[in-house]
């Protein structure tokens, strides 16, 4: 973006709003302006993640369903660009299915509020568990 304003991000559709924050705050223009290990430590204190989390399931469209279904009332943004993204404001999350394993694989991120990412990531673990 320095050498082309306006020009397009990619980014890793499991996790985006620190993406999204990082361009926003450099006016388009994203820039690392502290050491890696701080600046890791700081995006993470905004929105922790759980970091990839696998889940071994017989039938993977079927979990991935179960919990949409499971959260379908709390009304999410769904994106389907890589997997199932669903958007609930405070949290959202990403569900893909491995093209390689019997995996469904789950992302997690929160505004600033770990325990939520925790609770989510339990909720979830027992809908796969029961998926089987």
């Amino acid at each position: 973006l320095a050498r082309r304003p306006g020009g397009k991000v990619i980014h890793d559709p499991r996790l985006v709003w620190n993406t999204i924050e990082m361009v926003r705050e450099a006016g388009g223009v994203p820039i690392l302006c502290k050491t890696g290990h701080a600046f890791i430590k700081e995006r993470m204190r905004k929105f922790p993640c759980s970091g990839e989390i696998n889940f071994s399931v017989a039938d993977a469209p079927a979990a991935i369903h179960a919990v949409l279904e499971h959260y379908a009332d709390l009304d999410p943004v769904l994106d389907y660009t890589d997997g199932l993204s669903a958007d609930f404001g405070e949290w959202r999350m990403n569900l893909r299915s491995s093209n390689t394993e019997p995996l469904v694989r789950l992302n997690i991120e929160s505004r600033a509020n770990p325990g939520l990412v925790e609770d989510r990531v339990g909720e979830i673990r027992a809908l796969m568990t029961a998926a089987g």
